[in-house]
């Protein structure tokens, strides 16, 4: 009985069977190794350049919307959850993996049923679908349910991008006869790579601008357009790829390797032994009644290079955290440049594509023949093990730009204390005395404020405080008829809380109490309130911004005292006017810095102010959180260092794989290199959800012992790893034995694709 085996045809155990199988393969290979000629007359085909269009819509497409997703996530969908960052970096990692979970189901379809063209086709619609879902659920006006509906978009384009990715560059490659286009089909490669690399650096650089400088729907940022520009140039995409069919060269299914690899593995399982299978032998050759002994030794092939495969999930889930830990580290930083341009946080991701451009042809062409001159990383996995210090680095920079940050963070009181600001705004000294009016043993807190000055208390109990205070009068100084007051509050815990003391309308000592959020806005802009006494009650502050045409009003409630509700203002340069209704008074004009959280007291005025005398009132600013002093640029050696890594280590490592692995199982190599990313993604997930850091700066620095940990593992492996005959020690020798013989440019664009 014969049964027949995966590409190697017919399984018969007879020599004379035997000795033709070998005269075939030796035939075949002798087909092989023939030279390869182009022929000019062959003209390029007309179908590349609409499946090239096609990736470069698609690029926009996912880069654009994944660039601003992590923002979304905490800004808009988790606002209202106490740890929406944490939340929005496991959803965000979840999509992620999802992305690289489905290329394998997208191969399995693609080579067992459909074909390439239509599944390209099928799941692009379902990959559209998802887009605009996810661009409808940002547009508020709908009252769509925003989360569910916006994860269903995520899940149907993860399924969509991933679905198609194993199968638009091997689509491109069918459109050439070989090997009489082989030359042309390198130049393919190169116009996919310049497809990738110009899609996603566009999209990563106008979809914020999208985000954050446009306002709709009564926002001040439009989402909805950001994720609607990448849902058109995706409908823009299938119609381009449509147009083409005509053109296409299109094969029909002829069986994916990976279910076989599969069935060739769970068959060795199930079956206790097989024909000729000795004590001893690899386990793999129990199946040997059914797979052919070629195929078999394939697979041996296929394990021993996934044994290196191993550490690399833990490269990844440092790598692709560029679009999430990373992208909320920005947050926290500062982005002015210009009066004109201020440097978006989702922008510096496009950091990574732009250097990977730089890098590629200053190693291919410089560093790396130097290298070898000197025998000094000469083969892949010297490379890749450096490729993985190279990253741990990286996350050391970022841990100790965090540590940098840290001081502008706000402190937000514990649950069971409180904080409280007194600002006296009054001409003279004013000491305030504070009893615990809950506490057994009262122990007064006692403060003398000079004039125009504040002092925070940061951790006072949460408790009822009887509050006194006493004036220190000097002559002329200070009108009140009244120097000593007594007031009751009661302060909530983890709240904060300021004070203004100033005079009310008797003359008297006014206390004016105002709860404070101390937090940083989500978008990088300034947060303002406006405490004031004895203003009219029919007055208006103007902000107007020296720079744009920003104009923002803060209206007073009728009474002596009190407080505005807090607005986020653009972070620029203001005058402020304060229009009653028989006098403007122009005050002085004020930076408010991004990220900044700020008090604006508005007085009357005395002498001794430092504001203008022809006034009635005066005002000062005082800072409740620190603004973002650090710059974004200073994230810039990281990328720099983590590109140098995804060059090591990403880019050599699949190429090293790549062609390593047997000639049939390349497509399985491809999917499982992707498996390790979404497996790294997960890695992210469960440690995020286990909450084991309590400092940004404490992740990033254990995220990097972490990857040392797995550089050990890899070194390990690697010393151990024996060479297939199909590859070799030095990447410039790397070659494929096959009918196209792959240049290593080629199989770099490849890794590029998958990595994007």
């Amino acid at each position: 009985m014969m049964e027949e085996g995966p590409e190697d045809g017919p399984v018969n155990s007879s020599p004379k069977s035997k000795k033709l199988s070998r005269r075939k393969d030796s035939e075949r290979d002798s087909k092989e190794m023939k030279p390869l000629i182009d022929t000019p007359e062959i003209p390029y085909p007309k179908s590349v350049f609409f499946i090239i269009v096609t990736e470069f819509c698609e690029r926009f497409s996912y880069t654009g919307m994944r660039t601003i997703l992590t923002l979304y996530l905490r800004n808009v969908l988790l606002r209202s959850y106490k740890n929406s960052e944490d939340l929005a970096t496991m959803i965000y990692h979840a999509f992620v993996s999802l992305c690289y979970f489905t290329p394998l189901l997208g191969g399995i379809i693609a080579d067992s049923f459909l074909g390439k063209y239509k599944t390209i086709l099928y799941i692009s619609f379902i990959y559209a679908i998802g887009n605009c879902v996810l661009s409808l659920a940002a547009v508020t006006p709908l009252h769509l349910p925003q989360l569910p509906m916006s994860l269903l978009g995520l899940a149907l384009i993860g399924f969509g991008t991933g679905g198609i990715k194993p199968c638009v560059n091997a689509f491109g490659g069918d459109q050439f006869k070989l090997p009489e286009q082989t030359r042309q089909l390198h130049q393919f490669f190169f116009f996919f790579y310049f497809a990738i690399n110009s899609g996603s650096l566009m999209s990563t650089f106008v979809t914020p601008i999208m985000r954050r400088d446009v306002s709709c729907f009564g926002h001040d940022t439009c989402y909805s357009l950001a994720f609607g520009a990448p849902a058109i140039f995706w409908i823009l995409a299938i119609i381009i790829f449509m147009l083409g069919k005509r053109y296409y060269i299109i094969k029909n299914p002829e069986g994916n390797v990976a279910v076989q690899v599969g069935g060739c593995i769970w068959y060795a399982v199930v079956t206790k032994s097989g024909t000729g299978h000795k004590k001893g032998a690899h386990w793999l050759d129990r199946a040997n009644d059914k797979y052919s002994p070629s195929f078999i030794e394939d697979v041996k092939v296929l394990f021993r290079i996934l044994v290196l495969f191993i550490p690399l999930p833990i490269y990844w889930a440092l790598y692709e955290q560029q679009g999430s830990t990373w992208t909320l580290q920005a947050t926290r930083m500062k982005g002015y440049m210009t009066n004109f341009w201020t440097l978006k946080p989702d922008q510096m991701q496009a950091c990574n594509s732009f250097l990977i451009l730089f890098y590629i042809p200053l190693f291919e062409r410089i560093i790396y023949p130097l290298l070898q001159k000197c025998n000094i990383l000469t083969t892949s996995l010297q490379r890749m093990t450096l490729g993985c210090f190279m990253l741990s680095i990286a996350f050391v920079l970022a841990g100790v730009v965090e540590l940098n940050l840290e001081p502008t963070y706000p402190v937000i009181p514990a649950h069971n204390e409180t904080a409280l600001q007194f600002i006296n705004a009054l001409p003279c000294p004013i000491t305030v005395t504070m009893k615990d009016e809950e506490s057994d043993n009262p122990t007064p807190r006692t403060y003398t404020y000079q004039p125009y000055a504040d002092y925070t208390y940061p951790d006072l109990p949460a408790s009822t405080y009887k509050i006194s205070t006493r004036l220190w009068i000097m002559a002329g100084e200070c009108p009140m008829s009244i120097n000593q007051t007594y007031f009751t509050f009661k302060a909530r815990g983890g709240k904060a809380y300021t004070t203004l003391i100033s005079t009310d309308s008797a003359g008297g000592i006014s206390l004016d109490f105002s709860e404070n959020d101390l937090r940083k806005s989500r978008e990088g802009n300034a947060k303002l309130k406006v405490m004031y006494s004895m203003t009219n009650p029919d007055s208006t502050l103007e902000l107007n911004s020296m720079d744009s045409s920003e104009n923002l009003k803060f209206d007073f409630k009728k009474g002596s005292g009190g407080s505005t509700a807090t607005q986020e203002v653009e972070p620029r340069m203001y005058e402020i006017l304060l229009h009653e209704p028989k006098h403007t008074n122009r005050l002085q004009a004020v930076l408010l810095d991004e990220g900044g959280n700020y008090i604006l007291a508005i007085f009357p005025h005395s002498t001794g102010t430092v504001v203008d005398l022809d006034n009635s009132v005066a005002m000062k600013v005082f800072v409740l959180t620190k603004p973002n002093s650090i710059h974004m640029l200073y994230l810039l050696p990281q990328y720099f260092v983590l590109t140098l890594a995804e060059l090591f280590f990403s880019i050599t490592g699949f190429t090293f794989s790549y062609t390593q692995a047997p000639a049939r199982l390349k497509a399985v190599i491809q999917s499982l290199w992707l498996l390790t990313i979404g497996l790294g993604s997960l890695l992210v997930i469960v440690i995020t959800s286990l909450d084991p850091f309590d400092r940004p700066a404490v992740q990033f620095l254990s995220y990097s012992v972490l990857m040392v940990f797995g550089a050990v593992i890899f070194i390990i492996l690697a010393s151990r790893y024996k060479l297939n005959d199909t590859g070799y020690t030095r990447l410039e020798d790397d070659t494929e034995p096959a009918e196209f013989v792959m240049e290593p440019e080629d199989i770099r664009t490849l890794a590029i694709d998958l990595v994007s």
